[in-house]
């Protein structure tokens, strides 16, 4: 397993082999064609947990002068005393329903993911605020969209989509905030 680490100043991060890994969990997904009030409707939903875990990790103390083991190095990396991947969510909800009525369809689709427990630990040190957004954001983010799409003939498609529905205000990776409540047009043609 490569990950990057903080390796100190002069060298900075660097991809480094973090020894063996193993991801356990269970992936759930259901899929569906049904009648809604006469109008065709197809819908999927989903569930996603993961146990992301290093096969080494070790939270004692490194010795003054003495190189850290492989396992005490993925402790020092990561910002949480509990062995776990960092940058995972372990869990994840999602689900997708659209329904068509005559020339238009109708689309909402969520997702959810929890909080991710683990980074790396220098970024709450060299980045301003990291810390302490995430001790007041210590929970999931939840996103909605919904969209709105007319066919006035068979290979035209246009669309209006409305993404982050609720403006949720959330980040993927430490320092990199993703996008507010956005709009889009799209057109699909084919022949």
């Amino acid at each position: 397993m490569m990950e990057f680490n903080f390796l100190g100043l002069l060298r900075g991060f660097s991809s480094i082999n973090t020894g063996g890994v193993r991801i356990t969990g269970l992936d759930a997904s259901i899929v569906g064609e049904f009648d809604l009030f006469g109008c065709p409707t197809v819908f999927t939903a989903g569930y996603l947990f993961i146990d992301p875990k290093f096969l080494d990790f070790d939270l004692s103390p490194q010795e003054p002068g003495v190189p850290p083991t492989p396992g005490q190095r993925n402790a020092i990396g990561s910002s949480s005393t509990e062995n776990v991947l960092k940058y995972r969510s372990r869990h994840n909800y999602k689900f997708d329903i659209e329904t068509q009525i005559k020339k238009f369809s109708i689309g909402f689709a969520g997702n959810y993911f929890s909080f991710q427990e683990a980074i790396d630990r220098t970024f709450e040190f060299i980045v301003p605020g990291i810390k302490s957004y995430r001790e007041m954001n210590n929970h999931g983010v939840t996103l909605l969209d919904i969209r709105v799409a007319y066919r006035p003939i068979d290979n035209l498609k246009l669309s209006f989509l409305v993404n982050n529905l609720g403006n949720q205000e959330y980040v993927s990776r430490p320092g990199l905030m993703e996008a507010p409540r956005n709009f889009g047009l799209r057109v699909d043609w084919g022949w």
